[in-house]
């Protein structure tokens, strides 16, 4: 799944994602340790199928 969304972000411009990026995280702190609990409208729904469910 990761790497679908890195593709798809690869046709925007780098302003665009570093915009996306300052609307989550502003201080650019290191979230790894917190990704869980962090609440991201970009993150697909738990139930939503993956692309190798469809093949």
């Amino acid at each position: 799944m990761a790497i679908q969304r890195e593709k798809s972000l690869k046709r925007y411009l780098r302003e665009w994602k570093i915009k996306l990026v300052e609307e989550l995280n502003p201080t650019w702190i290191d979230l790894y340790e917190r990704i869980d609990e962090i609440e991201n409208v970009y993150r697909p729904h738990p139930n939503t199928r993956e692309w190798s469910d469809y093949n």
